[in-house]
């Protein structure tokens, strides 16, 4: 039995440290809660083993996460009711500029019990809007708040890391991509899932006719349903925003097969999905992303400015530099920058191209298609 236990220690240390791998906001939920669990059982308690959980998934976390980031632990940005001020003045969401109007006349008069009042309503159709039939679960959380809640040390946990989904993106943006705290509110709907599921059934204990709790069921169908109908209706009706043509994705599994090597893509160009008017539009023109990498399967010298940024890396000067060689016609800069980054590969999808002459540069056509290019780069030559 002891020897179980510790591999269920062992495996949860690492389920936990791995998450951070693949979503640095479930892991940091998994973290925060596990710390403060373990806190409070270990002052209040003196059990030591949620303490010590975090402890190692920590360590496993911090061992995946630290090579692959740089300067990233400030990520997070004080910015309260970000959010809620965006849903209540945004066009595409409440579109409400008379209240945030009132609620700037307020401060100004200084009428705090006026602002209170505005802002608590902003909050409410923020909580209540988002989670919809799922606020049946905070009869869940009643119920274990008037129970002992702090004896049971998963409820606790589940409590903790709910609360925290819900909270961050209200106080803290993201660093470099204000939107994708968001995220944590994703976590938070799912986790409230799981207490809106549990409280039906003792909601419905509360009616004692069969007619009432066929009614009530009815009632929480009929509110509940069409709203994910037309959520599912709405992700897949709509077109896909991006695409890569036959031609495109043939050019990238020749650029696959060729041996290792560092490979240069264009810099990402904004303006060019102007020249699309309706979705899906070549990926090289819809968004600065590591495509090249994923198809290939080759690493590129720099792609994906707004993660590597989120990361924390120091790129400005080298995307700079990459932009400086594209638009350059002096043949000698280019090649120097192929040389200095050791360059083996050059991709060019669609249009794309160096301003400097071709015949000047120090590359291979080795692949070339209606929509992709691939050069390979030869012998340096002053």
């Amino acid at each position: 039995m002891h020897s179980r236990k510790i591999l269920y220690f062992i495996l949860c240390a690492i389920l936990g440290g791995v998450i951070i791998e693949f979503k640095v906001y479930g892991g940091m939920l998994i973290l925060g809660g596990l710390l403060a669990l373990g806190i409070f059982e270990a002052i209040f308690k003196r059990i030591w083993g949620s303490l010590l959980l975090f402890i190692s998934t920590l360590a496993i976390a911090l061992g995946i996460y630290l090579p692959n980031s740089a300067n990233s632990q400030d990520f997070l940005i004080w910015q309260p009711w970000w959010y809620i001020r965006t849903m209540v003045v945004a066009t595409d969401r409440l579109n409400w500029l008379d209240l945030e109007l009132r609620r700037q006349t307020y401060i100004a008069e200084n009428n705090w019990k006026r602002v209170i009042q505005v802002e608590a309503t902003a909050f409410l159709i923020f909580l209540f809007g988002n989670l919809g039939m799922r606020f049946l679960g905070f009869w869940a959380i009643i119920k274990q708040l008037k129970g002992n809640i702090f004896n049971n040390s998963f409820n606790l946990f589940f409590l903790l890391i709910t609360t925290a989904s819900f909270f961050i993106p209200v106080f803290f943006l993201q660093k470099g991509v204000a939107w994708n705290t968001i995220q944590f509110n994703q976590y938070f709907l799912l986790l409230f899932s799981f207490l809106a599921a549990y409280s039906i059934p003792g909601i419905l204990t509360l009616f004692k006719t069969r007619f009432a709790k066929i009614l009530i069921s009815g009632i929480i169908i009929l509110l509940a349903v069409p709203t994910q109908l037309g959520l599912l209706w709405q992700f897949y009706s709509n077109l896909p925003l991006s695409k890569i043509s036959y031609e495109e994705l043939e050019g990238l599994n020749f650029l696959k097969a060729q041996n290792t090597g560092t490979v240069l893509v264009a810099p990402f160009n904004g303006y060019e999905r102007d020249k699309y008017k309706n979705p899906p539009i070549p990926i090289y023109a819809w968004y600065d992303t590591a495509y090249v990498t994923a198809f290939s399967k080759k690493q590129t010298l720099i792609s994906d400015e707004e993660q590597v940024t989120i990361m924390g890396y120091s790129v400005k000067d080298l995307f700079k530099e990459r932009e400086e060689v594209f638009k350059t016609s002096d043949y000698h800069l280019v090649n120097e920058f192929l040389k200095k980054y050791n360059v083996s590969y050059v991709y060019l999808a669609w249009e794309q191209k160096f301003i400097a002459e071709s015949a000047n540069l120090n590359l291979d056509l080795i692949f070339e298609n209606k929509d992709s290019k691939v050069f390979k780069v030869t012998a340096f030559r002053k």
